[in-house]
């Protein structure tokens, strides 16, 4: 059974796995990312954010209803939907509220995780090409604790693009979680993230399989480092082209 669906038409992929969702869901509630929320039959929308991720228990606490009207009407059928933009890129998904919080004096709603977390992609973010000259290698785990090594050929604040030898590498598909990662980059010897296999292909000569894959969980501090890499990888490029 797969556990994320690309449909090509309208470019929306529908992924179900909870530690996926988890990541985009840390990314929302950290960035205090605006949510706009909209309830059945009635015309208008309404904000709120993520207060609270737990991933363990696979819910969400989600801030009360502005302006204060919409707590009242969501609170009829308990049902709402939800649309949220973050760096470039828009998730959606339906709610359900399980139940009723007090946080600081303000009704908070508990919900479970959504069966499915719409991810729409609106833009991509600038891939740097990493050259044989800077040879990063990189390590990972699948969940079986399988393990590959392989080539970084290019990376970007949103994934990696990798390279490994077919005979020595593990199955992949799309929608594949690599729990443990690791490689090295500048200023961090062992930089180390979880993984989402976006897309597979292998070469011609059935030598080496390519994959695309976009980071899950990325913190801020880690954010930071990757975009310092792609820099620099930038200013190497650079440098060689005017030799």
């Amino acid at each position: 059974m797969k556990n994320c669906d690309m449909t090509d038409s309208v470019n929306i992929e529908h992924i179900t796995q909870p530690e996926i969702m988890s990541g985009y869901l840390y990314r929302l509630q950290r960035a205090h990312t605006l949510l706009s929320v909209h309830i059945p039959g009635i015309d208008r929308s309404y904000n709120s954010i993520i207060i609270d991720v737990d991933a363990d228990k696979n819910q969400m606490m989600l801030d009360v209803l502005h302006p204060e009207s919409g707590h009242k009407e969501v609170m009829k059928l308990k049902e709402f939907s939800v649309n949220a933009h973050h760096e470039g890129i828009k998730l959606s998904f339906n709610g359900y509220i399980k139940e009723l919080f007090n946080d600081d004096g303000k009704p908070a709603y508990l919900i479970d995780y959504p069966a499915s977390l719409d991810y729409h992609q609106q833009r991509e973010a600038y891939r740097a090409p990493v050259s044989m000259g800077d040879n990063v290698e990189i390590k990972i785990n699948n969940e079986s604790n399988m393990l590959s090594q392989g080539l970084i050929t290019d990376i970007s604040l949103g994934g990696l693009g990798l390279q490994f030898e077919l005979k020595n590498s593990m199955p992949f598909r799309s929608g594949m979680l690599l729990p443990t990662c690791q490689f090295a980059i500048p200023g961090k010897n062992d930089f180390e993230c979880a993984l989402e296999v976006r897309n597979v292909r292998e070469d011609s000569n059935n030598r080496f399989v390519y994959i695309g894959a976009r980071y899950v969980k990325l913190g801020r501090q880690e954010e930071r480092q990757i975009q310092q890499f792609v820099v620099k990888l930038e200013r190497n490029m650079i440098r060689r082209s005017q030799r």
